[in-house]
């Protein structure tokens, strides 16, 4: 079976609440070139728009899906990851 690029949730905390993008759950996909990477990288910002790693669209993003609290906040591991895997002061969710 092929590869294919299907978005892999990661939750934090299990099934308590809150559930939500960027605060406990992290969404991942694996790539056609077997790449595990977050929602927003490679494949997956082809199709939605982005052209590279641009911090600004990880948070604004396309599809209602940026970083931030007016959005459901999908790309945040990507945020995280072009961050260094650290958390900065700008993060919605502390």
């Amino acid at each position: 079976m092929p590869c294919e690029n299907k978005p892999a949730k990661s939750l934090l905390n299990g099934f308590k609440k809150t559930n939500q993008y960027g605060r406990d759950v992290f969404t991942f996909t694996i790539q056609p070139e077997k790449r595990f990477v977050p929602a927003g990288v490679g494949y997956t910002a082809d199709i939605s728009g982005s052209s590279g790693f641009d911090r600004d669209w990880f948070i604004n993003g396309g599809n209602s899906r940026g970083c931030n609290k007016s959005q459901n906040g999908f790309y945040c591991a990507a945020l995280i990851m072009i961050d260094g895997w650290e958390i900065k002061d700008d993060y919605p969710w502390k």
